[in-house]
């Protein structure tokens, strides 16, 4: 079973997601926006991060790494999983896997996007969804890896060395 609207709604507004933005509540899912924050891979296979308040465009060819807006604390109760909204997608822009967001992680989420053909984005557009699925039973393991807490685009921790632009 997924989470409906109204549970959704129950867990974001109690601190699961924040900053809360009741429009971003969909049916089945939560609608989740792009902070501004990106890094992307160079041809020399390193990453650039930068960050922006205006349209961005991504270039096809290229991998991107976007952080969301919300910074999201998941209950040890369920589990989320992250894609692309379907108007996203269909501008020819791909996600690499399909996130699985662990019992207990909490951060901004890193979405992997590689660029079919050029597009521009706006800081705070919503481009991903996530909906929730219960667990049976909470875990005896709850996530406390790499990406715990973090609010930048992140590499996993064994990646090419990042730059500033």
């Amino acid at each position: 079973m997924i989470y409906p609207d109204w549970k959704i709604a129950h867990w974001a507004q109690a601190g699961g997601v924040t900053p809360y933005d009741l429009t971003m509540i969909r049916p089945a899912s939560i609608d989740l926006r792009w902070s501004g924050k990106a890094k992307w891979q160079e041809p020399s296979g390193g990453w650039t991060l930068f960050e922006t308040d205006k349209p961005q465009a991504l270039f096809h060819n290229y991998t991107y790494l976007l952080d969301t807006l919300e910074y999201i604390r998941m209950p040890l109760t369920a589990c989320g999983f992250v894609t692309l909204k379907s108007s996203t997608g269909r501008q020819g822009v791909f996600q690499t896997h399909t996130g699985l967001v662990d019992p207990g992680f909490e951060g901004t989420l890193t979405i992997t996007l590689k660029i079919a053909e050029d597009v521009v984005f706006i800081p705070r557009q919503p481009l991903f969804q996530m909906w929730l699925q219960p667990l049976e039973a909470p875990p005896h393991n709850t996530y406390s890896g790499w990406y715990q807490a973090s609010q930048n685009p992140r590499r996993p921790d064994n990646a090419v060395q990042t730059r500033v632009m």
